[in-house]
């Protein structure tokens, strides 16, 4: 069994999964029947996490989506299930599983897999507390009182469990405990007493049998019925600290079963995994490094020795981001990366190649410009490309890619619209560009002239290399890389985008490319240089700082962003209404509503087309002028985000958000959809009266139904669980510790001075091995000397065995 480090801990362990689900190469029956509507469901331990989009009639759907995110401190299995929905009933294929095991040892992998049968012995949700007592007497005659106190996120409503010894490689006598009812979580409350009739001894803090067999207790979880079925099993050693004067009460994960079978003609899956693991140290543990961090300024930066070392790495994205965010945090990146830049400068003798590699400096630059710049990106581009996601125009300009029946003048100038009104919102959206932005590239225009005194469009091309081919082009290509789509765009749409961003990129060079890698392009190409005076004048602005203290815009007119956005089901309140002169409450019926959040409330309507008013051309005019929504929820307002049972009104999934005054319940379409929710609204909840308590059920005909009290104002029966929402939460810059990104920035140096032929740096290497050494002599305590007292669920050793019941 594993224990992990807490928060509080000398060593806090964090691990992360990035996984990539690719493609399927569908049943083998599909060339004889209609392809299906395909989507693929992501599991840890039997609870759906998420699911990607669903692909109608291909047989052979390519999803290509990515879900990065930090794994809860214990688990079993990860599982993939591919389904099908058909004729409103959804169909499973089959699944592929990876036990914790086996993605620590692989770390990554990029392979087909072949689906296996689902079969109830591989499907294991939850886990159980166990209380374990070993007493003994004045003769050393040992018994193990045992007691299976209750079971938490369990599968089934009604649950067993059989109760063994594992004694010299054979069971002891079987017990069963009761049958036990509940909702999730189960109470038993069974006590069992085994002699333990061999001798015990004790070897490095485990017990073990005479013949060197462990000993241990093994627990099967059945769900009830005319035939039981197999819920997981736990292997529970018995150990030193079992011999203690008081029982020790312990949770354990389930495992399930590993006998599994290739599902016929079921097809393969291809996925890509990525597994790390964080282990963070206290903050003062890193001040070595910080110290040296802190000091760029004590030298050149091409005789500063930590960029020397970390300059010859091959993903230099990953130290640059990890840098701007540790400087950032001190207010200290614009320094900082105008040290970087002046060296850059200096060092290039033709301004035709300022900035055109992927030097640390530019990619510095370019993460900064990603941090600071997220809200003016917003606010530029997302009218125009939400305008253009709903529309999703035919703009194919290049004849062997036109479809049938399709014109290229007309493409054309749907094309040459788009992209006019991309150049607008641009060159128009100088005094919103950030002034710590801007301060930066002040710094870069000027050391650009300096440097190249003879070139008169340098202090231009110098800036616009950043903001237009590093910054604007990228993020039309990829939105979705730029939080500015949820997912990747679809095929048509991409290539429309991509061929706005190849002019935008023309743009940016000011035209000094001569020639074009692709004829079809020369007439919009053309059409965009006509508005080159206007850009020279927008770099020039965006390279002027405003003074300190001009706000960019009023704060109510900026563009805020939609972090979720669909279809929820939802409860009427009750809210008192005008009927005939009197003040009545509505009903408290259930609706279908789409529902949008961004980061100021929630808000819904009555249908997504019925969101803007049609006069409203520009999307930003109207959110200015204000949408027709029937009800909006301050961020404010939203004290806390939990689940609801799902016996409270009968419907499955469902989500409630506590308000001052009322609850507002929902109901999602699947438990991904729901979970993704609970986790962006919880997000948004910074209430001054956020709650500790809430209700799981529902107050109906005068009662909770969750804890049976009849007053509605009642205080909640259960604790909030905010952070639980957080567990499976999407990897984000912002959630990292400050002790996180230096542990990351000494693993990104230490993989740097690891290369065969990185430079001598001496005092560099000591610093490092000083650092590794100080995680090596944590490590090496006894799991309880490093968490301290509070303790995670143990994992349960898998392992293969015959069922047996008595």
């Amino acid at each position: 069994s594993w224990l992990w480090a807490n928060s509080r801990a000398a060593m806090d362990i964090i691990r992360f999964l990035d996984v990539q689900i690719m493609e399927w190469t569908g049943p083998g029956d599909a060339h004889s029947r209609e392809p299906p509507d395909s989507f693929c469901i992501l599991k840890i331990d039997g609870e759906e996490i998420r699911r990607t989009r669903q692909i109608q009639g291909q047989a052979k759907p390519y999803w290509n989506e990515s879900f990065w995110f930090r794994l809860p401190d214990v688990f079993n299995m990860l599982g993939f299930y591919v389904m099908e929905e058909a004729k409103g009933r959804l169909v499973s294929h089959g699944k592929v599983s990876f036990p914790i095991d086996s993605l620590v040892s692989l770390h990554s992998m990029d392979q087909w897999c072949p689906l296996q049968e689902i079969n109830a012995e591989t499907e294991v949700m939850g886990q159980i507390c166990l209380t374990i007592w070993i007493v003994g007497n004045q003769s050393n005659k040992f018994r193990a009182f045992v007691t299976l106190v209750e079971g938490s996120g369990l599968q089934d409503e009604l649950m067993f469990a059989s109760v063994s010894l594992e004694e010299s490689g054979t069971p002891s006598q079987i017990y069963k405990s009761k049958t036990a009812s509940g909702r999730g979580d189960i109470a038993w409350n069974d006590e069992f007493i085994f002699p333990l009739n061999s001798l015990l001894e004790v070897r490095g803090g485990d017990c073990v049998w005479q013949d060197d067999r462990p000993a241990a207790l093994h627990v099967e979880l059945w769900a009830d019925g005319p035939t039981p079925v197999f819920r997981g099993e736990v292997f529970a050693p018995l150990r030193v600290e079992h011999m203690d004067t008081a029982p020790t009460t312990e949770w354990y994960m389930p495992a399930p079963r590993l006998e599994t079978r290739q599902a016929a003609d079921a097809g393969s899956l291809r996925v890509k995994i990525k597994y790390w693991e964080d282990h963070v140290m206290p903050e003062e543990s890193y001040r070595p490094l910080t110290s040296l961090l802190l000091n760029f300024s004590s030298a050149p930066s091409d005789d500063w020795p930590f960029l020397q070392a970390v300059s010859a790495l091959r993903d230099k994205d990953n130290i640059a981001r990890l840098l701007v965010r540790f400087y950032e945090d001190r207010q200290l990146a614009a320094p900082f990366l105008t040290h970087l830049l002046d060296a850059e400068i200096a060092r290039c003798a033709d301004p035709h190649t300022l900035f055109r590699g992927n030097t640390l400096a530019t990619k510095c630059v370019d993460a900064y410009m990603k941090l600071v710049g997220k809200q003016y990106l917003r606010d530029t581009l997302m009218p125009v490309l939400e305008e253009l996601t709903a529309q999703n125009p035919d703009c194919e300009i290049d004849p062997t890619r036109l479809a049938a029946g399709a014109s290229i003048d007309a493409n054309q100038t749907l094309l040459q619209y788009f992209v006019n009104k991309f150049l607008i919102n641009i060159i128009s959206s100088g005094d919103l560009c950030p002034n710590s932005l801007r301060k930066v590239f002040q710094f870069i225009q000027n050391t650009a002239v300096v440097r190249f005194p003879d070139q008169d469009l340098v202090r231009c091309t110098a800036v616009s290399g950043f903001l237009f081919l590093r910054f604007f082009a990228p993020a039309i290509m990829t939105p979705h890389m730029y939080d500015l789509s949820h997912t990747p765009a679809a095929p048509r749409l991409h290539r429309t985008l991509m061929l706005v961003s190849k002019t935008i990129t023309t743009l940016g060079n000011l035209g000094r490319e001569k020639g074009l890698k692709e004829e079809y392009m020369a007439a919009i190409t053309e059409f965009a240089l006509r508005n080159k005076p206007l850009v020279v004048q927008f770099l020039d602005t965006v390279s002027s700082p405003r003074a300190e203290g001009l706000a960019t815009r009023p704060q109510e007119c900026r563009y805020t962003p939609v972090l979720k956005e669909g279809y929820l089901t939802k409860r009427g309140q009750g809210r008192k209404i005008s009927l005939g002169g009197l003040s009545v409450k509505g009903l408290k019926n259930f609706k279908k509503r789409y529902f949008i959040l961004r980061e100021d409330g929630l808000t819904y309507h009555k249908a997504k087309g019925a969101l803007y008013p049609a006069r409203c051309i520009d999307r930003l005019v109207a959110l200015i002028a204000g949408e027709p929504a029937l009800n909006r929820i301050r961020a404010e307002e939203i004290l806390a985000v939990e689940a609801v049972d799902e016996e409270a009104f009968g419907m499955p999934h469902m989500l409630q958000v506590v308000q001052p005054d009322v609850t507002l319940y929902l109901s999602a379409s699947n438990p991904s959809d729901a979970r993704d929710w609970t986790f962006a609204l919880s997000r948004v909840c910074r209430g001054p009266g956020v709650r500790s308590t809430f209700h799981s059920g529902a107050f109906v005909d005068g009662v909770w139904s969750c804890c049976g009290v009849n007053a509605e104002d009642a205080a909640g029966c259960r604790r909030t669980t905010r952070g639980a929402a957080m567990q499976y939460a999407s990897v984000d810059d912002d959630l990292y510790s400050q002790p996180q990104i230096v542990e990351r920035i000494l693993r990104c140096l230490a993989s740097a001075l690891a290369i065969p032929d990185a430079p001598n740096l001496p005092d560099l290497e000591a610093l490092v091995q000083q650092m590794q050494q100080q995680h090596l002599e944590v490590q090496s305590k006894s799991p309880l000397e490093r968490n301290g007292t509070k303790k995670r669920p143990h994992r349960s050793t898998v392992r293969r065995r015959s069922a047996a019941l008595t």
